[in-house]
């Protein structure tokens, strides 16, 4: 991951419920390049895609999972240009986190951190 991105954060997409405080929108926090994890977005998961598009590109790794640790639990994966038709073929419409990012996909051994690993130095 260390080679894709080291942040993850977690925000929500203030379309409904409470006002965003200003300047924490959407697209700031996508202009860093982090794995995003939206909270409870999923009625306005077409929107929120629009806006992440053209920060990650239509072919980024994306993952929808409702009622996550529930015995419902679900998870749905695949890119920014097709997630909203598969959460929506679920009927997935409420209890959801979204997960954008590049790291989502299997990192091969270079890829991943080498932080713990034993060094013969």
């Amino acid at each position: 991951m260390n080679d894709i991105s080291q942040a993850v954060v977690l925000v929500r997409f203030g379309k409904r419920g409470s006002k965003m405080p200003p300047g924490d929108v959407l697209q700031q926090h996508a202009k860093a390049n982090a794995i995003l994890a939206v909270h409870l977005p999923v009625r306005d998961i077409e929107a929120i895609l629009d806006v992440l598009g053209p920060y990650y590109g239509e072919d980024c790794p994306a993952a929808v999972v409702y009622r996550s640790t529930c015995q419902e639990e679900q998870m749905i994966e695949g890119t920014l240009k097709e997630i909203a038709a598969q959460t929506q073929l679920a009927q997935i419409t409420r209890s959801a986190l979204v997960f954008v990012g590049r790291a989502l996909t299997e990192l091969t051994p270079e890829q991943r951190s080498n932080l713990y690993l034993k060094s013969d130095a």
